[in-house]
């Protein structure tokens, strides 16, 4: 009967250790994504939408996010293709090719109807400032920091109204209003689009 005993609590022991092994495992291969709804940039409580588990080391983008995580039905406000923001601000954003090898927070901008945006294109790539107040002044970071983490000397920057970069623009020290570009009206937003030359 002993013997029966301690073979059923050694059995008990090994799926405990099996167990406690797995999750140790899984915690180690895999990290939490937290997705945080945001529908002011002043928004002290972001509301949390998701946290989600991934495999460690890889990518997450707002695509994926809405395409496997999360129905949009347009309730809290419209979301282009601008993506996640690493910050509750919403002022830096989140490179959608980005390698996540911990935890990590990340914001959803949920905008309305006539929000204001400087679209900047540079190597092929579009990133979306958002304008929160149409009076401030843009500054020699405003760049940087909607490129998705980029880090670039700001001070070798030129900015142009067009695509083949014949028409110089100065945009620092400018609001949204009074930069000297049209805005696209896209139903959604407003937006200007300045393509972005680095000088060497």
């Amino acid at each position: 009967m002993r013997k029966k005993v301690a073979l059923i609590v050694l059995f008990c022991c090994l799926i405990v250790m099996s167990l406690t092994c797995f999750i140790a495992c899984d915690k180690k291969d895999n990290i939490e994504v937290k997705v945080y709804s945001v529908s002011n940039p002043h928004t002290e409580n972001p509301e949390l939408e998701n946290t989600i588990t991934i495999k460690k080391g890889s990518t997450f983008s707002i695509k994926y996010y809405f395409s496997n995580y999360q129905k949009f039905d347009g309730t809290p406000g419209f979301v282009p293709s601008w993506g996640f923001y690493l910050d509750s601000t919403c002022r830096q954003k989140h490179n959608d090719d980005n390698v996540l090898d911990k935890d990590t927070s990340l914001y959803v901008l949920y905008t309305h109807f006539g929000s204001k945006f400087v679209k900047f294109e540079y190597e092929g790539k579009e990133y979306f400032y958002y304008v929160d107040d149409a009076t401030e002044k843009l500054t020699a970071d405003t760049f940087e920091v909607s490129a998705y983490g980029k880090k670039i000397d700001s001070s070798k920057l030129q900015y142009f109204s067009d695509k083949e970069m014949t028409q110089q623009v100065e945009i620092v020290g400018k609001s949204f209003d009074e930069i000297e570009i049209e805005a696209d009206d896209t139903y959604f937003t407003l937006e200007k689009r300045v393509y972005v030359k680095y000088v060497v």
